[in-house]
């Protein structure tokens, strides 16, 4: 995991959460959580500020979180029994100012990753695979893997509007009508 992709997305969002569970630190702001492996242990903010540079200024705008169990809504262990494979597409969205990853559910559904949130994975994506899990309320989130061992939690980012199906059928039907146009001048190229 590439740390400094963290601390630029807690930069970004203003927060810093500091989970301990099961001995291990987590580190998170607003939509993800990664797990920290090769670091030594943060006892407090300070430790923390220090060692990732963070300027006065900075320090100013960041809040900062400390934790002993995780939040409610996801569960920070290696292994659950409500735990389902995402399949990839093959096709990344422009969203804001990060692409949105699709990946398809065991269910049928679509849940997207912004790329935000994956690019702290990038020095380890080829290993890594990504898994369904739900809320008590019944809420997807997102959980990374490698092999069984949990090394990040990502909330999916909702893009899917009125607007959104729309562009994309429009996508489709222009994909379509050139489709035709090419296939047409093949046949007549063969005649």
């Amino acid at each position: 995991m590439i740390i400094n992709k963290v601390i630029k997305i807690c930069k970004k969002s203003g927060i810093v959460s500091m989970v301990t569970y099961n001995g291990y630190q987590w580190l998170g702001a607003y939509r993800a959580m990664y797990r920290l492996l090769g670091t030594a242990e943060f006892k407090d903010k300070n430790q923390f500020f220090a060692t990732f540079d963070f300027d006065e200024k900075t320090k100013e705008k960041i809040h900062y979180f400390e934790h002993d169990i995780p939040p409610e809504a996801v569960d920070l262990d290696d292994t659950v029994e409500q735990e389902t494979p995402l399949e990839r597409t093959f096709y990344n969205l422009p969203y804001s100012e990060h692409d949105a990853i699709p990946y398809k559910t065991t269910a049928g559904e679509i849940l997207f990753l912004s790329s935000e949130f994956v690019a702290p994975l990038s020095d380890c994506i080829e290993d890594v695979e990504f898994y369904e899990r739900k809320t008590p309320e019944n809420k997807s989130y997102i959980v990374a893997k490698i092999g069984y061992l949990l090394i990040a939690v990502i909330m999916p980012v909702d893009i899917i509007t009125d607007k959104f199906l729309d562009e994309l059928l429009d996508f489709r039907r222009r994909c379509s009508v050139t489709y035709n146009a090419i296939k047409e001048v093949s046949i007549n190229d063969d005649i």
